[in-house]
């Protein structure tokens, strides 16, 4: 078997790991809006949302060089042509600086994430563990995102980023989520959580709140969107229970760009695996 064959073999079956609630096809054809013609795809993620299909197209480069900025362009022109709603490029060796940009900045309303195959198997390690005095969750980032778990004291117990960013300049531009746990000792349900955040966030009124149920892959969140009239910036949080306590990532995003980074943030709460922390008893 080729090495580029090879490649993509591996892409597949930690792609298979990465999403098992999700369709994943490999090296099939969809037919192009524009160029009337069907379109190889190396990888397609196809998984339905409230009825509605979404899929998501991976294209696999196995080279000597790293992949420039005409590759990317050439990559958001078929997943434009394939009206698809988001597209992960994956290289055995890296990016340009040129092709990152590119690759961040583009028009359309899709996401695209650009990776190295070191990047992908480093992702599916065991991830990171955010905790606090009683209790921890097992953090997952999702692709294109590092786990920080620097804890910000009576804040947040880890910090998430795009793998572009270090922490400082992810906060200065404002792109990055944060994690945190509360025990029900103290707020028993998560409306009543929601309630005292709320009134705490509610002083000034020019905020605006409201907040949705949301069935994703078997786990139910709560999600509220906060808005502050005329910001660039939104912010939205997503909750989730468990037996002892509640989780919840926090995302804060340019608004232009909600709708590549709140799907990351669902990701990475739904995926929080809970973990108790046991006291250490002198034998």
């Amino acid at each position: 078997m080729k090495e580029w064959k090879k490649f993509e073999k591996e892409v597949f079956n930690i792609l298979q790991r990465y999403y098992p609630d999700a369709n994943i096809f490999y090296d099939v054809k969809r037919f192009g809006r524009f160029s009337l013609t069907y379109r190889q795809i190396d990888i397609l993620i196809t998984s339905i949302v409230a009825g509605n299909i979404v899929d998501i197209v991976v294209d696999t480069k196995y080279y000597k060089k790293k992949i420039d900025v005409k590759i990317v362009e050439e990559f958001i022109g078929m997943l434009d042509d394939l009206d698809c709603h988001k597209g992960i490029l994956i290289t055995n060796i890296g990016f340009t600086n040129a092709a990152m940009n590119r690759a961040l900045n583009n028009p359309f309303d899709f996401g695209i994430d650009i990776i190295s195959s070191k990047e992908l198997n480093k992702n599916q390690g065991c991830g990171a563990i955010g905790y606090n005095d009683k209790h921890a969750v097992l953090i997952q980032p999702p692709i294109g995102w590092v786990v920080d778990c620097r804890v910000e004291p009576n804040a947040y117990v880890a910090s998430a980023y795009s793998k572009i960013y270090n922490r400082d300049t992810a906060f200065q531009y404002q792109e990055f989520m944060y994690i945190n746990i509360e025990n029900k000792v103290n707020y028993p349900t998560v409306e009543s959580l929601m309630k005292y955040q709320n009134e705490r966030i509610q002083t000034e009124s020019d905020i605006y709140l409201s907040s949705e149920r949301w069935k994703t892959n078997g786990k139910e969140l709560i999600i509220r969107t906060l808005y502050k009239e005329n910001s660039s910036r939104v912010e939205y949080t997503a909750f989730i229970e468990f037996p002892d306590f509640f989780a919840y990532g926090v995302l804060i995003t340019p608004i232009k760009k909600y709708r590549i980074n709140l799907p990351k943030m669902i990701y990475t709460v739904e995926n929080l695996m809970p973990m108790d922390i046991k006291e250490k008893t002198d034998m």
